[in-house]
């Protein structure tokens, strides 16, 4: 059966893959290091749904549509960090590390804060290997793949390629300078690394 280029990137079909293909399996979302403390989140998007893993005041980690419940707003804007609460921006509703409403202001708060209806759309989230897994839906009992990172550290490289004095990384003293590169917007730099613990 051939199908036309469309299918892979557009249309019902696509959708159709991304739901069966994102939504049962685990995907490996981020190294379990970066959710080591308490309010240490991770967001980014996988198969085109936003989706934000965080580490509650009980140790416990879980992943979250990054979604807010009201009007579909994000409640985390960064790709990591550290926070007390996930809050909406638009218009306020605030939810603790567990994903429950805790606050709304009266204009926009729901008759019932506490209906698990308002709460934070949960994923399953597992750890394996050094890995931290999303899965959009339950599936079966099946654990997730452990990918061998356990000897690794997650370091988070800097988004500029060169160093303060100018240089790219591993050029030798007097080398010249690199060219300046123009900051756009949300781009540039080396992606987050793993690195080999020694």
């Amino acid at each position: 059966m051939n199908f036309p280029p469309e299918a892979y990137s557009q249309g019902e079909r696509f959708q159709l893959e991304k739901r069966r293909l994102f939504t049962s399996a685990w995907l490996p979302f981020c190294a379990a290091g970066q959710l080591a403390a308490a309010g240490s989140f991770v967001s980014h998007t996988l198969g085109g749904w936003p989706m934000v893993a965080i580490r509650g005041d009980d140790g416990v980690a879980r992943g979250f549509r990054n979604v807010c419940r009201h009007q579909g707003m994000p409640v985390v804007e960064q790709p990591t960090g550290q926070c007390a609460a996930l809050r909406c921006r638009y218009h306020g509703w605030t939810y603790d590390l567990t994903g429950a409403l805790t606050a709304a202001p009266p204009p926009v708060a729901p008759a019932d804060p506490a209906a698990p209806i308002h709460h934070l759309d949960a994923l399953a989230l597992a750890e394996a290997g050094g890995m931290m897994h999303l899965r959009g839906r339950d599936g079966d009992d099946t654990a997730p793949p452990d990918v061998g990172v356990d000897g690794l550290d997650f370091v988070a490289v800097g988004r500029r390629r060169t160093t303060r004095q100018g240089r790219f990384p591993g050029a030798a003293a007097g080398a010249g300078h690199g060219r300046r590169r123009s900051r756009k917007r949300g781009g540039g730099g080396f992606p987050p690394a793993f690195v080999r613990r020694a």
